[in-house]
């Protein structure tokens, strides 16, 4: 289902959050021993699948703690990223020896977003795109845009650290390559006005999912548009 969404050198695993997952690791399980029943189901879905990525790589079984803002602290020489909804979960794992800095992965009911959310999470270029779509397709790829821009901040996070609200990045489509661009909009840390960072997404019938990696060439790609390269305007349909 997630072949293409990350490179060969990023493994990924994914499941239910809903099912009879193990106990996280004592170190983990400490994180959530105040926990309602379904956070714990969903943290213990994260770390088994992390760890089955993990084993793809040939990487053993370390304990992935939790930050005092929930984000996941990856074990030494690691980079990766948890995402889930209702009825899905995904990991990704990579590691730093292979030139990867941070990982962004993000899930999403392939549904409608809440009344009003599109217009807090869309740019004047985004809406635009998004007017000329039909009826059927508008929802689903609202849901896409915020998708996209929360893999895309997760991944920056895992080098800046900051945070920041959906106007500070611009996402465009490649709808015949699955990829996509996340473009900031305004200086991040190390990341420049137009520096522009590219992923990939699946789109399933109940599930929308996107990834992103940023390597060791991240800041030398600055401006760089893969999609305008392919001879096209964006954004896509």
């Amino acid at each position: 289902m997630l072949d293409g969404l990350f490179e060969p050198n990023i493994a990924v695993a994914y499941g239910d959050p809903r099912a009879n997952w193990p106990l996280a690791l004592p170190q983990e399980e400490a994180s959530i021993r105040h926990a309602v029943v379904k956070r714990q189901g969903e943290f213990r879905a994260g770390r088994a699948l992390a760890r089955e990525a993990m084993a793809k790589l040939d990487l053993g079984p370390a304990p992935i703690l939790s930050a005092e803002d929930r984000v996941p602290i990856w074990p030494d020489g690691m980079v990766g990223s948890i995402s889930h909804c209702d009825d899905f979960c995904v990991a990704a794992v990579g590691r730093r020896a292979d030139g990867l800095m941070a990982i962004g992965v993000d899930v999403e009911p392939a549904e409608a977003l809440p009344e009003g959310v599109a217009d807090e999470i869309c740019l004047a270029d985004e809406k635009i795109w998004l007017g000329k779509l039909d009826d059927r397709e508008r929802p689903i790829f609202e849901r896409l845009i915020f998708c996209a821009k929360e893999s895309a901040y997760k991944c920056q996070y895992g080098v800046t650290g900051q945070l920041f609200g959906f106007d500070a990045l611009c996402v465009h489509f490649d709808h015949a390559r699955f990829q996509y661009e996340a473009r900031f909009m305004r200086a991040i840390g190390p990341f420049r006005i137009g520096q522009t960072l590219f992923g990939r997404y699946v789109m399933t019938e109940k599930h929308l999912v996107t990834g992103m990696a940023l390597g060791s060439d991240a800041f030398s790609r600055a401006g760089q548009s893969e999609i305008g390269r392919s001879g096209r305007d964006w954004p896509l349909a």
